[in-house]
This record gives structure tokens, C-alpha cells and sequence, in this order.
């Protein structure tokens, strides 16, 4: 179907609207070389939306791509009036969260039975990108007379419109509810969409008569990251039973990309001997998004029974930390005779790495989810790896109003740097990233099961000090940002499950785990001092990333009950802390900023069943592995 309907294949079977409410029933044939690649549908699959049965079809060679519709842009927002009594800009309107995306290879979305379906081939999905806010107005200048002149417009917060969530699996994105029985040899990919960016904060008016200058605009929060659910087989299951199902394909989720911040507004310049106006504080990056990945099921609420199991390698990154931006630059005095020019912005704080989960079976097992090999173990066999991703760098705070034009006037402060992002955490586990539901009589022989906890981000730089007058002193540099913290919420590593909040009965690992925190972001260097102004202090060290692992589970809280990890050794190194930031070099007949404050290493908790215990009950549980944990470095 590649050269179908102008080369984006096959349309899919029904949608949300008018769904596919027939019995299908293959007759055992087989599909050959289903192709779909769309930017336009957001149910994607031979079905896109079924609410019936479908059974006894073979698919082979099957090629799908889709990316979710993205959101609609704001508006930008007006500029003020100008005149006597001039007025601020106006703040824009947001713009709209990015289209949920379902797709899989025989269902987008399903609410119904699947019973004796195979399906071989790849599935790619992306969520819709959120919509762009629109900028602020600037202000309006003043034109005679002494009113301060019209801010620039804070640019409107951006935050609903997150990346669209994507569905993704070989066989169905997501399955609302029924019974599904089915082979898939499906490499999938599920990436979360792009956050919206916020909207750039208006500049500052200018001020004509002999008053201040309009202070520039801020930025507004720009949307997260969103988040991917992704399978061998299905994305997310919402009831119903697995069983006897089995996927054998490579899964890979990787979490949206969080939305850049817009431009700060400058502030405007000042009147007669009046000052200009402060510069608007840089926008904050927007979040990574989070990511499940699951070599049968990305997010599970249902139960997996009858034998089912995976066999591919599992890998899942969080999403990419948006852009901060810098703090605006400060609006120049006039012909001032005294006091201080105005203060840069402030820089805008690093976006958080997104958090990752994998398991070989399931990436999250949440709290209605069953995993069960009562009748047939359920197991695993693919390598699992998660990955947390790196904090954003926090942004440089805005220069200081330039005092230049005047004599005895003092040139403004830099505006301060910003901390950076906090890296994401992981969750590995061989059969389930996070488990907090029940498993029993399960197993995961994987190989090796690898965390990598998301690094800090570097601070922000101070801002430069405003030139001075001809007979003042120049301004001073901003504050140095403090480096982000590696993986706020840990990470967690465990052969059988990465972290164990629910129930694990009669199960096994023999796997490898392999663990390493975070290591926490740099302190922002100082800035350089004007002539005759000291450099700036570095900034502090953040945080390294804690670290959890163990051979059944690295973090329990409920309860393990009569079940082991062998063979495979254990090793875990924690995140190092921040290094010191470095001061920023002295001006002409000035000092040199003291460095920073480093932050000691982070903690490692590693044990042979369990690496920390806060649960009520480990019974009848053994390991046999050799374990070693190191301590994070300081910084």
C-alpha cells in the first residue's frame, strides 16, 4: 500500500468518531506490506479505532509511521498605547496541547477482543507537538512628562500545552478493555511530543519626558515534554487479560522533548536624568517527558498471564530538558547625576530531564495490574536499559542598565544566574521498571539490566554590570546559578523489578544489574567584574544522584515472598556531586571571585534481594550474586 493516497498508504479503519464495530475474522490469511505514514490521523493502525473482535489474520512486512496533529498557536498579545500616560503590553493567549496519538499495528485503540493475530514488522509514533504561544505586546513609550513608561507584557504561561502522549504498540497502541491472545515480531519506537515553546515577554517602553523606562516582560512557563507508553505488543492495557501472548521485537520509548522558553523583554530606556527599566526574567525550560517501555506492554492495569512473555531488548530515555532563556537586558539611564542604573533580569532555571522506566516485561505494573504464571510462567529474556536524561544548563542572568550617559551614577547590577535543571531519574527492572501491583510465579533471565540516572544541569552565569558614569562606579555582576540536582526522585535498579511497591510472590531473577547515579551540575562560573569591580563568586554544586540496587528489587515497600536472584553480579556506582563553579576574574584593580562550594558525593543503597527495605515483609527470599557498591565522589 506504499504508493496508495499520494504515498501515505493505507487509511486506517474507523476513528473515535466512527468506529469499527464489525466482527473481523482473517480466515487465517495473511496481510502482506501494510505501509501507513501519516502526519494527519491520530488513530493509526490497519484499525484505527475498534470496538469488536478481531481474529485469525497474519501480518507481514508491515511499515507504520505516524505523528500526531500538533496544537494551534496563540495569539501574540497587543502593544501598549503611547503618550502621556502610556500603557503595558498586553500578555498573549496560549497556545493548545499537542494530539494524543494511538497506533499500532493491527489497532490504534481498542475496546474489544483479539484472539490467534501474529503481526511482523516496525511501528513508529510520535505525539503532537505543543502549540507556540504567542509573544507579549511591548510597552508604550511615554511621550512628555514624568510617567514611567509602559512595561512590556509577561509573555501568558504555555504550560497546558504539553507534548501529545503517544500509545505504541506491535499489535495496539492502547487497549481500553477484552481479550487478547497474539504474536508480535514488531520493532517499535514511541517518542513523546515536543512541549509548546512559551511566547518572547515585550519590551519595555521608552521613556521620552523625564520619567522611567518600561520594564521588559517576563516569560511565561513553556509545556512539557509529553509522555510515551510503549510495548512489543501493546502500549497500555487498561483491563482485560493477556494471554498466552508473546512479542519478541526491540522497544524503544523516548520522552517528548520539553518546550523552550521565549526571549526576556529588554527594559526601556530612561528620560532626562531618569533611569531605564529593569530587563524581564529569562523563562524557566519546560520539563522532559516521561517514558514506559515494556517488551509486552508499556503500562499495564490489566493481567498478563497463560505463559505470555517477551524476548526483545527493552531500552527507554526520558525526554530531552527544554531551553531556559537568558535574563533581558536592562534599559539605560539618561543623563543621570546619581544613584544606580536598573538591575538585569534574572536568567530563566534549566528544564528537568525527563524520567525513565523499562522492564522486560512491563515498563509500570501499576496498582490494578496482575502479572501471573499460575497456570505458565510469565518471563522475559531482552536486555533492559533506562535511562534518565540530563538536566537543561540553567541560563546567564541579563546585563545591567548601562549608566554611561550620566556622570556620578552607578552602572546597574547583572541579573543573577540561574540553577540548573534536575536530570531525570531511571527505573530497570528485567521484568518490570516499577512494579505496583501483584506478580506471581514470574521470571526474567535478561542478561543485564542497566540504569543511568540524568545528570544536573550547569548553573547560570551572572549577568555583567552596567558601564558606569563618567564620575561613578560600575555595576556589579550578578549572582552565579547553583548547579542542578542529579535525579531528585533517586534511581532504581533491580533484576526482577527496578522498584517494588506492590506484591512479589514465587519469582526469580538471574540477571546482571548494572547502576549508575547521576552526577549533580556544576556550579555557574562567576562573571568577570568590570574595571574596578571584583569577579563574581562561582556558584554551588548540585546534588549527585542517589542510587538503588538489588537483585529482586533495589527499593522495597510492600512485600517479596519466597523468591531469589542468582548467578548475576551487582554493581552500582552513586552520582558524584557539583563541582565548585569558578570565580569570575577581577576587573582592572579589582579581585578575583571566590570559588564555589562543592557538594559530597551521593549514597548507594545495594543488596543481594534487596537494596533498601521499608516494607512489611520479606519472606523465604534469597541471592547468591556478588554485589559492589561505591559511593558517589564529591564534587
Amino acid at each position: 500500500t506504499s504508493g496508495w493516497n499520494a504515498g501515505t498508504g493505507f487509511i486506517p479503519v474507523g476513528d473515535n468518531t466512527t468506529s469499527y464495530s464489525g466482527i473481523f475474522d482473517g480466515n487465517n490469511y495473511t496481510i502482506s506490506n501494510l505501509y501507513i505514514n501519516s502526519t494527519t490521523i491520530n488513530y493509526v493502525g490497519l484499525f484505527g479505532y475498534s470496538n469488536n473482535s478481531i481474529k485469525n489474520v497474519s501480518l507481514t512486512g508491515v511499515s507504520i509511521t505516524a505523528i500526531g496533529t500538533a496544537g494551534a498557536n496563540g495569539s501574540n498579545g497587543s502593544d501598549g498605547t503611547s503618550g502621556v500616560t502610556p500603557t503595558a503590553g498586553g500578555t498573549g493567549t496560549a497556545g493548545a496541547v499537542g494530539a494524543i496519538l494511538y497506533i499500532g499495528g493491527v489497532v490504534g485503540y481498542n475496546i474489544g477482543s483479539i484472539l490467534n493475530v501474529s503481526i511482523a514488522g516496525s511501528v513508529t509514533g510520535t505525539g503532537g507537538t505543543g502549540g507556540t504561544a504567542g509573544n507579549a505586546g511591548n510597552g508604550g513609550n511615554t511621550t512628555s512628562g514624568a510617567t514611567v513608561a509602559g512595561a512590556g507584557g509577561t509573555s501568558v504561561s504555555n504550560a497546558a500545552a504539553v507534548g501529545g502522549v503517544v500509545y505504541a504498540g506491535g499489535l495496539v497502541g492502547y487497549s481500553q478493555q477484552g481479550s487478547i491472545t497474539a504474536n508480535s515480531s514488531v520493532t517499535v519506537i514511541g517518542t513523546g511530543g515536543t512541549g509548546g515553546a512559551s511566547g518572547n515577554g515585550g519590551t519595555g517602553g521608552t521613556n521620552s519626558g523625564s520619567g522611567i523606562g518600561g520594564a521588559g516582560g517576563a516569560v511565561g512557563v513553556p509545556g512539557a515534554g509529553g509522555i510515551s507508553y510503549v510495548g512489543g505488543l501493546i502500549g497500555w492495557v487498561n483491563s482485560g487479560g493477556i494471554r498466552q501472548a508473546v512479542a519478541t521485537g526491540n522497544v524503544t520509548a523516548n520522552g517528548g522533548t520539553g518546550g523552550a522558553a521565549g526571549t526576556a523583554g529588554v527594559g526601556g530606556n530612561g528620560g532626562t536624568a531618569a533611569i531605564g527599566g529593569a530587563g524581564g526574567a529569562g523563562g524557566i525550560g519546560g520539563a522532559g517527558g516521561a517514558c514506559y517501555a515494556g517488551g509486552l506492554i508499556g503500562n499495564n492495569l490489566g493481567t498478563i498471564q497463560n505463559g505470555s512473555n517477551a524476548s526483545g531488548n527493552v531500552q527507554a530515555t526520558g525526554g530531552t530538558a527544554g531551553i531556559p532563556s537568558v535574563g533581558g537586558v536592562a534599559g539605560a539611564s539618561a543623563t543621570a547625576t546619581s544613584g544606580t542604573a536598573a538591575t538585569g533580569g534574572n536568567g530563566g532555571v534549566g528544564g528537568a530531564g525527563g524520567v525513565a522506566y523499562a522492564g522486560g516485561l512491563v515498563g509500570f505494573n501499576s496498582p490494578d495490574g496482575v502479572i501471573t504464571g499460575a497456570t505458565s510462567a510469565t518471563y522475559a529474556t531482552g536486555a533492559v536499559t533506562a535511562t534518565g536524561s540530563t538536566g537543561a544548563n540553567g541560563q546567564a542572568g541579563g546585563v545591567g542598565g548601562s549608566g554611561s550617559n550620566g556622570t556620578a551614577h552607578t552602572g546597574g547590577t547583572g541579573g543573577a544566574g540561574a540553577t540548573g535543571g534536575a536530570g531525570g531519574a531511571g527505573y530497570a527492572g528485567g521484568l518490570a521498571g516499577l512494579n505496583s501491583g501483584v506478580i506471581i510465579t514470574s521470571n526474567s533471565t535478561t542478561g543485564l539490566v542497566s540504569v543511568i540516572g540524568g545528570v544536573g544541569g550547569v548553573g547560570g552565569t551572572g549577568g555583567t554590570g552596567g558601564a558606569k558614569g563618567s564620575a561613578g562606579a560600575n555595576g556589579a555582576g550578578g549572582a552565579s546559578g547553583t548547579g542542578g540536582s542529579a535525579n531528585v526522585t533517586s534511581s532504581y535498579a533491580g533484576g526482577l523489578v527496578g522498584s517494588n511497591t506492590g506484591v512479589i510472590e514465587t519469582s526469580y531473577s538471574t540477571n546482571a544489574i548494572n547502576g549508575t547515579g547521576g552526577a549533580g551540575g556544576a556550579g555557574g562560573t562567576g562573571v568577570t567584574g568590570l574595571t574596578g569591580i571584583a569577579g563574581a563568586a562561582g556558584g554551588t554544586g548540585g546534588a549527585g544522584g542517589v542510587l538503588y540496587i538489588g537483585g529482586i528489587t533495589s527499593n522495597n515497600t510492600l512485600s517479596i515472598t519466597d523468591s531469589y536472584h542468582t548467578t548475576g553480579a551487582l554493581v552500582g556506582t552513586a552520582g558524584a556531586g557539583g563541582a565548585a563553579g569558578v570565580g569570575g576574574s577581577g576587573g582592572t584593580g579589582a579581585l578575583a571571585g571566590a570559588a564555589g562550594t562543592a557538594t559530597i558525593g551521593a549514597i548507594i543503597y545495594a543488596g543481594g534481594v534487596v537494596g533498601n527495605n521499608a516494607g512489611t515483609s520479606i519472606l523465604s527470599d534469597y541471592s547468591t550474586g556478588t554485589i559492589s557498591g561505591t559511593a558517589g565522589a564529591g564534587g
